[in-house]
């Protein structure tokens, strides 16, 4: 790639210019192997222990769940509620109960110009696009089927793609780390299990009964 590209690699520690024709970068590929083989081992080793930390009830993410902070400066693994957000939270399970869709839950709020969780959380970062600060239906749905909010610590719920990526994406159910009774509960675990019934339901009935490739 370099050769086809004019591009000169030099690797001072290891001894390598490309553009050194006397040079044999043979051992280059192996070096390369070894690095990300490394890479890849201390990725899992981490990943395991973070693992381990969640299964025992510890919040390991950065930024806590929309309903809840981080309990900082004292202890940034463990969960406390947000009194405002949990009310939202609250209002957000009341309007499904009571037949309203998700679609409309998401405009209700946007209409009443209540602040997403990504700017409750600070998150609003770079450019802000025309749907900035709009409610989007993932998050109602995220919201409604997380059961951190009946007092059971979910985490593992994205994963990233590859530990070479940052990209992340919605992991198996099968795969989300639960630690019952892990954090404080802001609904109901009779109104969490209608709402689980309700919404299921919907989402059967919704479904499309031909599969295409």
């Amino acid at each position: 790639y370099f050769q086809e590209h004019n591009v000169r690699f030099v690797a001072l520690a290891d001894g390598i210019d490309t553009f050194d024709k006397h040079q044999n970068t043979d051992m280059l590929m192996f070096k390369a192997f070894y690095n990300e083989m490394y890479v890849k081992d201390i990725s899992n080793k981490i990943k395991t222990t973070l693992n381990s930390q969640k299964r025992n009830g510890k919040f390991m993410g950065g930024v806590a769940p929309y309903g809840y902070d981080r309990n900082l400066p004292y202890n940034k693994h463990e969960l406390i509620i947000n009194e405002e957000q949990a009310e939202i939270v609250k209002r957000i399970y009341d309007m499904f109960i009571n037949g309203i869709g998700v679609r409309k839950i998401a405009n209700t709020l946007t209409d009443e110009h209540i602040p997403i969780p990504s700017i409750q959380k600070n998150l609003n970062r770079g450019v802000k696009s025309s749907v900035f600060g709009v409610w989007k239906e993932t998050t109602i749905k995220d919201i409604l089927t997380n059961p951190t909010y009946k007092g059971d610590l979910t985490q593992n719920r994205e994963m990233k793609v590859s530990y070479k990526s940052k990209k992340r994406r919605k992991n198996k159910k099968e795969n989300w780390i639960i630690a019952k009774g892990a954090c404080p509960q802001i609904i109901d675990e009779e109104t969490f299990n209608l709402v689980q019934d309700m919404y299921s339901k919907n989402k059967n009935r919704n479904a499309k009964s031909n599969e295409f490739l």
